[in-house]
Formats: structure tokens, C-alpha cells, sequence
């Protein structure tokens, strides 16, 4: 069914764009205090073989910070409106092709996809696991005063394209496993006729 198409790889996007961003700065920001709180208790054992000092830790941190907050907050709010565009597309095209009950189709569809891709994810993640395989370097040139890695010159193409290409292959996944989880609940909520609902009387021998 096309709503669940449409509407599921909507909602599983904006869901992306939200939760993505939001886990990596509550990761960054705790790993960047504790980093930071050992690096000002212990400084003479932190650069004790030639590590950063916690001066210049705090600039990189800064740095990071100021260059990827902007684009958190950005894909947060994107997310949202994702998220709301792809419930409210699916109210649209069920309504739009007469679909019984299609507020009831729209949250039981969600449920079953949400759990079918669940299932998906959990059966394929050995095959996605081979692209962790792949881990990027900072080579000598990329590193800036104090062996603090520079994000300026740090190459993210790779990074960039092997997301892209994951991200194709889940949109088309997803919008498989909503076409069905759509089609399995717009059957399951479908208004009976009175024929279906109410047994006939046998004849009278």
C-alpha cells in the first residue's frame, strides 16, 4: 500500500535525524567532560608521553563543538517535521483511497513496521557489521598542536558516501516493510458488510 511506503520511510527518517543527533551530543558531551575532568586532576599523568594538555583539549572540544552544534539542532527540528509530515501523509492517501479507520491503520501499521524492521535489523546486522571493518586514520598531517586531531583536515568523504549508501538501501527497506505492515492492517480494520458480520439463518425444512 502506498502509505505505509511513503508515510513509514517519512517517519523512520525524521526519527532518524532526531535520535541520531540527540545520542551523539549527549555521547560527545559526557565523554568530553570526563575526558576533560581527568585532563585538569591529572595533568602531569595525562601528557606524560607527549599527550594534550587540558588547554588545549578545551579548544578542541570547543572547536567540535561549535562547528557540529549548529547541525545538531538543525536535524533535530528537521526531524520533527519529518516525522509529523510522514503521519499526516498517510492520513491523507488512506482517507484520499477510502480506507476504513485509517487513524487505526496509521498507529497499528507503525507498530507492525516498527517491529518487523526490528526483526529486519537484528537478522542482517552481521552483514552490516563487515563496514565496521573500516575504521579511518588521522595521518601525521592531520594532526594539529599537542597530537590533538585537526577536524579541518581530516578527510570525511569515505564517512560521508558508506552513510549515503547505507541510508539508500534502509529508505528502500523500510518503505517495503511499511507497504506490507499498511496493506496487513488496512485488511485487518476493512469495514465488514453485513453479509460478513452476521450469520444467515438456515432454511426452514
Amino acid at each position: 500500500m502506498l502509505a505505509g511506503a511513503v508515510s513509514f520511510t517519512l517517519m523512520s527518517l525524521g526519527f532518524a535525524l532526531f535520535m541520531i543527533p540527540l545520542v551523539l551530543g549527549l555521547l560527545g558531551a559526557f565523554i568530553s567532560t570526563l575526558i576533560s575532568w581527568v585532563a585538569n586532576n591529572n595533568p602531569e599523568d595525562f601528557n606524560a608521553n607527549g599527550g594534550p594538555s587540558p588547554d588545549e583539549l578545551e579548544g578542541f572540544f570547543a572547536d567540535a563543538w561549535s562547528t557540529f552544534f549548529p547541525w545538531f539542532i538543525g536535524a533535530l527540528i528537521l526531524g520533527i517535521i519529518i516525522w509529523i509530515l510522514g503521519y499526516f501523509s498517510s492520513l491523507w492517501i488512506l482517507r484520499s483511497h477510502r480506507v476504513h479507520r485509517p487513524v487505526a491503520v496509521t498507529w497499528s501499521g507503525l507498530g507492525i513496521a516498527i517491529v518487523g524492521s526490528f526483526l529486519l535489523s537484528a537478522l542482517s546486522s552481521p552483514i552490516s557489521g563487515l563496514f565496521n571493518l573500516w575504521t579511518p586514520n588521522f595521518d601525521g598531517g592531520d594532526l594539529g598542536s599537542g597530537g590533538v586531531p585537526s577536524l579541518e583536515n581530516f578527510d570525511f568523504s569515505p564517512v560521508i558516501g558508506a552513510g549515503a549508501l547505507l541510508s539508500l538501501v534502509s529508505l528502500v527497506i523500510n518503505a517495503a516493510i511499511g507497504l506490507f505492515s499498511w496493506w496487513w492492517m488496512a485488511h485487518a480494520f476493512r469495514e465488514r458488510r453485513a453479509s460478513e458480520s452476521t450469520p444467515q439463518a438456515e432454511p426452514v425444512s
